[in-house]
Parts: structure tokens; C-alpha cells; sequence
């Protein structure tokens, strides 16, 4: 059975409610997903962690990366991986992916 830790760069994640509900991976590494979805003015954006099974944004104020760019993306990821600058993601705005993903349809892979 495929788990999110299985998901590439590409591959679709779904969520069950909200606007956009379609999120596409832009990068992976370690327990990281970082994933976007385009909007009328820019990206929104989630941050999957594989091994906690949560999502959300990170915990930072004012977002400092341009994630329609695939470097800051990368430096995102890379500062998630390394605690640069002490960010996480967002205990307040996380949830569980179990109640905010629509699992099935994202692990399918359609």
C-alpha cells in the first residue's frame, strides 16, 4: 500500500475540503513535502510531515520564500531539514492528514 512518504515530485495531493483542494508535490526530501497550488495572485502552499502525518503551513509570521520559485522552494525544504532560522511547521495551523486529506484519492495516485 502506498503512504505519503511514497508521494514524488508531481504527484497530486487532495484535500477534502477548501479551494484550491488540489496541491501538486514541488519537492520532497527526508520526511518533508512541500507542496503548491497556483491562485489568482500567487502560490498557496502546505508542508507535509511524512512521520508526524500532519500538514500545514510553516510557523513563521510573514513568509519570507516566493514559492512560486523552485529555489525557494529548495530553501524552504532545506531550512525544514535543517532548522535554519528555527522554522517548523505550524503547530497552531497543522492538522492531522487523516482529517484533511482526502487519502485515498492522493495515495492512488490519479
Amino acid at each position: 500500500m502506498m503512504k505519503l512518504a511514497d508521494l514524488e515530485k508531481g504527484d497530486k495531493i487532495y484535500f477534502l475540503e477548501g479551494s484550491p483542494d488540489t496541491f501538486t508535490v514541488q519537492a520532497k526530501k527526508d520526511k518533508f513535502i512541500v507542496a503548491t497550488a497556483p491562485l489568482e495572485k500567487g502560490v498557496q502552499y502546505t508542508i507535509v510531515d511524512t512521520e508526524k502525518n500532519i500538514c500545514g503551513p510553516h510557523d513563521r509570521t510573514f513568509n519570507a520564500y516566493d514559492l512560486s520559485k523552485k529555489e525557494d522552494v529548495t530553501e524552504l525544504l532545506n531550512d525544514l531539514i535543517e532548522r535554519k532560522r528555527g522554522i517548523t511547521l505550524s503547530r497552531r495551523h497543522s492538522a492531522n492528514v487523516a482529517l484533511v486529506l482526502n487519502l485515498p484519492k492522493t495515495l492512488k495516485g490519479e
